[in-house]
Protein backbone atom coordinates (compact mmCIF):
# COMPACT_ATOMS: atom_id res chain seq x y z
CA UNK A 1 0.00 0.00 0.00
CA UNK A 2 1.20 3.29 -0.70
CA UNK A 3 1.73 5.79 1.92
CA UNK A 4 -0.49 8.74 2.20
CA UNK A 5 2.57 11.19 3.18
CA UNK A 6 3.85 10.72 -0.31
CA UNK A 7 1.93 12.90 -2.14
CA UNK A 8 3.93 16.59 -3.47
CA UNK A 9 0.99 18.24 -5.36
CA UNK A 10 -2.51 17.01 -6.65
CA UNK A 11 -3.78 18.88 -9.73
CA UNK A 12 -7.00 19.97 -11.47
CA UNK A 13 -8.99 21.51 -13.64
CA UNK A 14 -9.22 24.81 -11.69
CA UNK A 15 -6.43 24.51 -8.91
CA UNK A 16 -3.09 23.04 -8.43
CA UNK A 17 -2.37 21.80 -4.71
CA UNK A 18 1.53 22.23 -3.38
CA UNK A 19 2.81 20.61 -0.52
CA UNK A 20 3.66 23.27 1.60
CA UNK A 21 7.28 23.91 1.14
CA UNK A 22 8.44 26.76 3.54
CA UNK A 23 10.93 28.16 0.72
CA UNK A 24 8.92 28.36 -1.85
CA UNK A 25 5.87 28.97 -0.17
CA UNK A 26 5.69 30.70 2.88
CA UNK A 27 6.24 34.36 1.93
CA UNK A 28 3.47 34.40 -0.38
CA UNK A 29 0.47 32.34 2.02
CA UNK A 30 1.55 34.66 5.01
CA UNK A 31 0.89 37.78 2.81
CA UNK A 32 -2.33 36.47 1.87
CA UNK A 33 -2.77 35.23 5.63
CA UNK A 34 -1.95 39.21 6.60
CA UNK A 35 -4.52 40.57 4.16
CA UNK A 36 -8.08 39.84 6.01
CA UNK A 37 -7.83 38.61 9.40
CA UNK A 38 -11.44 37.53 9.43
CA UNK A 39 -10.52 34.51 7.49
CA UNK A 40 -9.42 33.39 10.71
CA UNK A 41 -12.53 34.07 12.51
CA UNK A 42 -13.72 30.31 12.76
CA UNK A 43 -10.26 28.54 12.94
CA UNK A 44 -8.22 27.69 16.16
CA UNK A 45 -4.95 29.36 14.38
CA UNK A 46 -4.34 32.82 13.17
CA UNK A 47 -4.35 35.82 12.50
CA UNK A 48 -0.42 35.59 12.63
CA UNK A 49 1.39 38.55 14.39
CA UNK A 50 4.88 38.51 11.75
CA UNK A 51 5.79 35.98 9.39
CA UNK A 52 7.95 33.88 12.11
CA UNK A 53 4.50 33.23 14.10
CA UNK A 54 2.89 31.56 10.50
CA UNK A 55 6.67 29.85 9.94
CA UNK A 56 6.28 28.19 13.55
CA UNK A 57 2.31 26.90 12.77
CA UNK A 58 3.40 25.59 9.64
CA UNK A 59 6.10 23.71 11.83
CA UNK A 60 3.44 22.72 14.41
CA UNK A 61 1.47 21.38 11.39
CA UNK A 62 4.73 19.56 10.11
CA UNK A 63 5.73 17.90 13.43
CA UNK A 64 2.32 16.69 14.80
CA UNK A 65 2.58 13.88 12.37
CA UNK A 66 -0.82 13.11 10.99
CA UNK A 67 -1.29 16.08 8.71
CA UNK A 68 -0.30 17.27 5.09
CA UNK A 69 -0.85 20.54 4.38
CA UNK A 70 -0.95 22.27 0.89
CA UNK A 71 -0.85 25.39 -0.61
CA UNK A 72 -3.25 26.27 -2.99
CA UNK A 73 -3.05 27.62 -6.49
CA UNK A 74 -5.59 29.08 -8.43
CA UNK A 75 -5.40 28.24 -12.31
CA UNK A 76 -8.31 31.06 -12.94
CA UNK A 77 -6.62 33.74 -10.94
CA UNK A 78 -2.84 32.57 -11.37
CA UNK A 79 -1.51 33.28 -8.07
CA UNK A 80 -1.60 31.47 -4.81
CA UNK A 81 -4.71 32.01 -2.97
CA UNK A 82 -5.10 29.70 0.63
CA UNK A 83 -4.25 26.83 2.50
CA UNK A 84 -6.26 23.08 2.44
CA UNK A 85 -4.79 20.18 4.24
CA UNK A 86 -5.68 16.21 5.21
CA UNK A 87 -5.20 16.25 9.15
CA UNK A 88 -6.31 13.83 11.49
CA UNK A 89 -5.09 10.90 9.58
CA UNK A 90 -5.26 7.75 11.20
CA UNK A 91 -3.49 5.18 8.51
CA UNK A 92 -4.66 2.27 10.66
CA UNK A 93 -8.19 2.90 10.22
CA UNK A 94 -7.95 4.91 6.63
CA UNK A 95 -9.54 7.86 7.98
CA UNK A 96 -8.99 11.26 7.91
CA UNK A 97 -9.98 14.71 8.17
CA UNK A 98 -10.26 17.92 5.44
CA UNK A 99 -8.98 20.89 7.54
CA UNK A 100 -7.02 24.00 8.03
CA UNK A 101 -9.08 25.66 5.24
CA UNK A 102 -9.01 29.34 4.03
CA UNK A 103 -9.13 31.76 1.04
CA UNK A 104 -8.51 34.73 0.10
CA UNK A 105 -11.58 36.98 -0.77
CA UNK A 106 -11.37 36.38 -4.27
CA UNK A 107 -11.03 32.76 -4.15
CA UNK A 108 -13.98 32.12 -1.30
CA UNK A 109 -16.89 30.08 -2.60
CA UNK A 110 -15.64 29.97 -6.22
CA UNK A 111 -14.46 26.64 -8.14
CA UNK A 112 -11.22 26.98 -5.81
CA UNK A 113 -12.53 25.24 -2.75
CA UNK A 114 -14.60 22.53 -4.60
CA UNK A 115 -12.10 21.19 -6.79
CA UNK A 116 -9.45 21.90 -3.90
CA UNK A 117 -11.67 18.89 -1.66
CA UNK A 118 -12.67 17.16 -4.35
CA UNK A 119 -8.92 16.66 -5.18
CA UNK A 120 -8.36 15.54 -1.68
CA UNK A 121 -10.83 13.48 -1.39
CA UNK A 122 -10.17 11.57 -4.47
CA UNK A 123 -6.43 11.22 -3.30
CA UNK A 124 -7.97 9.71 -0.31
CA UNK A 125 -11.21 7.44 -1.47
CA UNK A 126 -9.49 6.48 -4.67
CA UNK A 127 -5.42 6.37 -4.23
CA UNK A 128 -4.90 5.48 -0.89
CA UNK A 129 -8.74 3.61 -0.22
CA UNK A 130 -9.74 5.44 2.82
CA UNK A 131 -13.26 4.48 4.22
CA UNK A 132 -13.92 7.89 5.94
CA UNK A 133 -13.35 11.52 5.27
CA UNK A 134 -14.93 14.23 8.08
CA UNK A 135 -15.19 17.79 7.93
CA UNK A 136 -15.72 19.68 10.89
CA UNK A 137 -16.74 23.84 11.65
CA UNK A 138 -18.12 25.94 14.22
CA UNK A 139 -21.58 25.54 14.19
CA UNK A 140 -21.67 29.34 13.59
CA UNK A 141 -19.89 28.67 10.62
CA UNK A 142 -22.79 29.15 8.22
CA UNK A 143 -20.33 29.49 4.72
CA UNK A 144 -18.61 25.96 6.14
CA UNK A 145 -21.40 24.28 6.93
CA UNK A 146 -23.13 25.04 3.25
CA UNK A 147 -20.04 24.12 1.49
CA UNK A 148 -19.64 20.60 3.05
CA UNK A 149 -23.30 19.72 1.85
CA UNK A 150 -22.93 20.97 -0.95
CA UNK A 151 -19.82 18.95 -1.81
CA UNK A 152 -21.64 15.75 -0.32
CA UNK A 153 -20.90 15.60 3.10
CA UNK A 154 -23.33 14.16 5.21
CA UNK A 155 -24.01 16.41 8.29
CA UNK A 156 -23.17 13.40 11.37
CA UNK A 157 -24.42 15.79 14.53
CA UNK A 158 -22.37 18.72 17.04
CA UNK A 159 -20.48 18.33 19.84
CA UNK A 160 -21.71 20.70 22.04
CA UNK A 161 -18.49 22.75 23.74
CA UNK A 162 -16.18 20.50 21.71
CA UNK A 163 -13.51 22.80 22.16
CA UNK A 164 -12.30 26.39 23.54
CA UNK A 165 -10.58 28.52 20.87
CA UNK A 166 -9.66 32.06 20.77
CA UNK A 167 -11.13 32.56 24.64
CA UNK A 168 -14.77 31.26 23.24
CA UNK A 169 -16.21 27.71 23.69
CA UNK A 170 -17.34 26.35 20.42
CA UNK A 171 -20.00 23.71 19.37
CA UNK A 172 -18.68 21.91 16.43
CA UNK A 173 -20.69 20.54 13.80
CA UNK A 174 -19.02 16.97 12.07
CA UNK A 175 -19.61 16.18 8.88
CA UNK A 176 -18.29 13.36 7.05
CA UNK A 177 -18.29 10.94 3.74
CA UNK A 178 -17.81 7.78 3.88
CA UNK A 179 -16.58 4.76 1.27
CA UNK A 180 -19.80 3.49 -0.06
CA UNK A 181 -21.06 7.13 -0.84
CA UNK A 182 -17.70 8.36 -2.47
CA UNK A 183 -18.96 6.75 -6.17
CA UNK A 184 -22.14 8.88 -5.91
CA UNK A 185 -20.38 12.56 -4.65
CA UNK A 186 -17.93 12.14 -7.24
CA UNK A 187 -20.32 11.70 -10.20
Amino acid sequence: MKNIFDVNFLEGEWVRLERFDKNRHLIEIFKLANEDESIFNFLSFGPYKNIEDFSNWIDSQEHQGNRITFAVFSKRLNKYVGNISITFIEENYRNAEIGCVWYEKSAQRTEVNRESVFLLLKYLFDEMNYIRVQWRCDIENIPSKNAAEKMGFSYEGTFRNYAIFKGKVRHTSFFSIISSEWVEVKN
